[in-house]
């Protein structure tokens, strides 16, 4: 049983760094592609591998984390479960899921759900690298503030990444006016 759990501890480990690389990779590529107003063939074909791999992460992270669950809840009891960590991982991996849906039948605007998924992703690299060195003894509303803090910051830049490409499309809207006009 333990060498199980070693195994789902590390796919997990495997898991969220890839989610956390392929969501870095996503806004960036999703940044790129809007700059200019226009998604091409080769952004749109480059943006679906990395949402497959970002699928394919949240799977791992699902089963890997079910797997591990099951096994400290038969060992040790629920109580060993429920732990602050333990909560946030699963409060986020919701949160992933839930935007992920949302994002696919539009019914969120990108506003928020890429600063979500952002912070999302990137809370639970932090999370898995402060349980690698030993360092998740903070409560429950210490670790669910911080995630909240890193979703708001997160939001916040893609704000201002979508008012600079606005800013930037007028002012090439306007450029190309003025070269008709001649």
């Amino acid at each position: 049983m333990e060498l199980i759990f070693y195994v789902f501890t590390i796919l997990l480990t495997f898991a969220i760094s890839l989610g956390v690389g392929a969501s870095t990779f996503a806004v960036l590529n999703f940044f790129v592609a809007l700059w200019d107003d226009n998604i091409s063939r080769t952004e749109r074909k480059m943006m679906e591998v990395v949402y497959t791999v970002l699928r394919v992460a949240m799977g791992l992270i699902l089963v890997s984390a079910l797997i591990q669950g099951a096994i400290i809840v038969s060992q040790v009891g629920l109580a060993a479960y429920l732990s602050a960590p333990s909560l946030l991982l699963w409060i986020i991996v919701g949160v992933l899921y839930i935007n992920a849906i949302l994002m696919t039948v539009h019914k969120i605007p990108m506003s928020i759900a890429a600063g979500l998924q952002a912070g999302s992703w990137y809370t639970l690299g932090f999370l898995n690298a402060f349980a690698a060195v030993g360092l998740l003894s903070y409560n429950f509303s210490t670790l669910l503030s911080a995630y909240l803090g890193l979703v708001l910051l997160a939001i916040v830049v893609v704000n201002v990444y979508f008012d600079a490409q606005q800013k930037h499309m007028q002012k090439k809207s306007n450029g190309s006016r003025k070269n008709t006009k001649k």
